[in-house]
């Protein structure tokens, strides 16, 4: 699924004209057996840098999670598509 996800971004990237490098953020939350969970990708779109801070890009996947309380340990990761 990610990496279909990947896909639809590349894809809607080069559609925009941005460029070729472009960074993303994989979103996965773990559940309290240790299971991962994957959220969804967020495609970085911000141009100012300084504006990009850790609270910044989680406070996108708690949005999407809404008031679960049963999430309490999500993490991303950043990667280069």
């Amino acid at each position: 699924m990610a990496n279909t996800i990947k896909k639809v971004i590349l894809i809607f990237w080069g559609r925009t004209g941005r460029g070729k490098n472009m960074v993303a953020y994989e979103f996965y939350w773990r559940d309290e057996t240790g299971k991962e969970h994957f959220i969804g990708i967020l495609p970085e779109r911000r141009e100012k840098p300084e504006r990009i801070t850790e609270e910044s890009v989680l406070n996108w996947a708690w949005k999407i999670i809404g008031d679960n309380s049963n999430v309490k340990d999500i993490y991303f990761v950043k990667i280069d598509v």
